[in-house]
Parts: structure tokens; sequence; C-alpha cells
């Protein structure tokens, strides 16, 4: 959809409108356009140097979003190894993990407007580092777990899932917050 209601040159005329001209720029080439990202990306770096609420982002931001991989891998994983285990077939397994899957997607469905409200309230910075804290006491947790198959995972799996949206929701405010508007784009692909 993407393809047909975006003018692909939108972002040339707006440049172009900026600096007061009345014609789109002209197209860089490719090798200009990997040194301006290149250039954009050290400029990031510099600023997370002079901005040390900026660089926190920056290093967690990647274990943020990859830790809701992890766990949904490593609770695919734990089942199936312990339906082995037990004797079980995999369309038993399969029924649990499919169980578990749509109680963390409600889970964290239900997070984020919460946590927005507060991300609105306190401070972001703060915020994150609670809902780090969350994320950690939770995935300790899964060692208290003996059953797979029982009714604590269930508890276990929600407090993860409200965790990681809050994580995202204070990681994402925080950003907005600190990231330069013009360096938003470089620093989320940083």
């Amino acid at each position: 959809s993407a393809f047909f209601f975006l003018d692909k040159d939108s972002h040339r005329h707006l440049a172009a409108k900026q600096l007061g001209k009345s014609e789109p720029l002209p197209e860089t080439s490719k090798r200009n356009s990997l040194v301006e990202s290149l250039s954009r990306m050290r400029e990031v770096l510099a600023h997370a140097r002079t901005h040390p609420r900026f660089a926190v982002i920056l290093l967690i931001g990647g274990g943020i979003r990859t830790d809701s991989v992890i766990m949904s891998t490593f609770l695919g994983l734990w089942i199936v190894n312990a339906a082995k285990l037990r004797g079980m077939d995999a369309i038993e397994a399969t029924k649990t993990i499919g169980l578990l899957g749509a109680i963390m997607s409600t889970a964290g469905f239900i997070g984020p407007p919460l946590f927005g409200i507060l991300a609105d309230k306190m401070n972001r910075l703060k915020l994150l580092i609670i809902t780090l804290g969350m994320t950690t006491v939770g995935f300790c947790a899964i060692g208290l777990i003996e059953n797979v198959f029982g009714r604590a995972i269930i508890v276990v799996i929600v407090g993860i899932s409200l965790a990681e949206s809050a994580q995202m929701v204070a990681a994402q405010s925080l950003f907005a917050q600190e990231a330069p508007a013009h360096l938003r784009g470089s620093a989320t692909g940083l």
C-alpha cells in the first residue's frame, strides 16, 4: 500500500521547500546516500557521548527489542522438551505453546496503554529502569517453575509480557524525548 499511496519524491520536495526552492532536489547517488548515512551515524554517536540519557537508550535498545523474541523461542523449546520427557505427543506441546503465545500477546496488548499513562506522569528514565527490573524479576521467576504445563507458568508469562510491553513504552517515550528530531531515523537504525 505504501507503494501506491506515498509519493516517491515527497522527501525531495519537502527538502527543497525547506531550502526555499520550488523544484525538487536532484536525486543523490547510492554512494552519496551511504556517505550521508555513515555521517548521520557518527552524528548519533557524537550526540550519545554528550547526552548520557540518550546513550542509555541506545545501549539498552537492542536488549529491549530482542528479549521478547528470545522468550518466545525459549518457551517453545522448553515446552517441547518437557513434553518429550513426559511422553506427550507434539500436538499437546503445540497446544500449550499456542495457548501461552496467545496469553503473551494479550498481556502485551494490555500493557502499553497502562504504561503510556505512567510515561506521561513520571520521569521516563526512572520508568525504564523500573520496567527493566520488572522484566528481570519475571525472567528469574521462570526458574521457579517446576511444571511448564501448570498454572504458575501463566502468571509468570503474564508478568513478563506486561513488563516487556512496559519496557517498549518506556524506551520509546524516552527515545522520543531525548533524540533530536533530525537524528531519530538514524538513531533508530543504529
